[in-house]
């Protein structure tokens, strides 16, 4: 797991990102993560807020639930899973490699950045950037997770659907 020196030094060639983890650390409020309670939305910047995911922590991992899914994430894999649970997401290559990231964050209790390849047998379709970062229940218990993406190097026909080109490295 990156610490937070090396996070924003990673950060620094993504800058949207970068004043997510930001707005993120305010919420903080000089704790490992936020509560819930601290965290509002309309804190981000406005280019971010459709590229945002807020996913509810089921017993510790066992399941995810998506409270809030970004209108460019309906945009990008041609899907609303708002109010949904991971484990009833139908298509597998996406929802694997997101209950592996999400997990991962459980493991770190911290905040990570993940990085996502998109390919087509002719090449590299989207690198999709993600920073994963954990907010915390009153009594200190990973309660939710909120994601922001950036995507880098997209050469996509808006018929597809960006999910079905997935393979994470």
């Amino acid at each position: 797991m990156l610490n937070t020196i090396e996070l924003e030094f990673v950060l620094d060639d993504y800058p949207e990102l970068e004043q997510a983890f930001e707005v993120w650390q305010k919420w903080c409020a000089g704790q490992a993560a936020p509560q819930w309670g601290n965290v509002k939305l309309i804190d981000m910047p406005p280019s971010i807020i459709p590229r945002i995911t807020v996913s509810d922590v089921i017993r510790g991992g066992e399941d995810y639930w998506y409270r809030y899914w970004g209108t460019a994430l309906v945009e990008i894999f041609h899907e609303e899973l708002t109010n949904k649970f991971m484990s009833d997401v139908e298509r597998v290559e996406m929802s694997s490699t997101t209950r592996i990231q999400l997990d991962k964050v459980v493991e770190n209790s911290g905040p990570t950045l993940f990085k996502s390849v998109f390919r087509r047998p002719s090449g590299i379709l989207a690198e999709k950037y993600t920073l994963r970062m954990p907010i915390y229940d009153k009594l200190g218990a990973m309660e939710k997770i909120i994601s922001v993406f950036e995507l880098k190097n997209v050469s996509m026909n808006p018929a597809e659907k960006l999910g079905s080109f997935a393979n994470q490295i």
